[in-house]
């Protein structure tokens, strides 16, 4: 339910990977609202740096990031407003090969459709970033 929840909105050329991090985090954060588990101590751990210490301390810098332009701002300010409802919530940033699943799992769909990738290594040789429609 939460993946069909976060797959909403079409891509556009105004849409970025950002935008689609933070649509999944605040799915995930209406999700747990709906489930009425505020007062829970819950985990999230995520491999989006930007979702995740922009509303947590980045150990590196002993702040939080700033909330700053983009399609992604609205998005982020939700964010800010779900997660005042959850006192007893923690952000963990793991990296994405720790997250390799759903990093898999996030990255189908482009596959299905014909998205060919540049940057980053995938299993079997694939790589990801600049994509363009084979």
């Amino acid at each position: 339910e939460v993946h069909r929840i976060s797959t909403i909105r079409p891509a556009t050329q105004e849409n970025s990977n950002n935008v689609a991090e933070y649509m999944a985090f605040n799915s995930i954060l209406e999700y747990l609202l709906s489930q009425h588990l505020q007062k829970q101590e819950i985990l999230i751990k995520g491999d989006s740096s930007l979702v995740i210490f922009q509303h947590s301390i980045d150990p590196r810098y002993d702040k939080k990031w700033k909330i700053k332009s983009g399609a992604y701002v609205p998005l982020a300010n939700k964010a800010q407003t779900l997660l005042s409802l959850f006192p007893n919530i923690k952000l963990q940033w793991i990296s994405r090969d720790e997250n390799e699943i759903c990093d898999e799992l996030s990255k189908k769909p482009l596959i299905d459709a014909g998205i060919v990738f540049k940057i980053q290594p995938l299993k079997g040789g694939d790589t990801f970033g600049n994509a363009k429609k084979r």
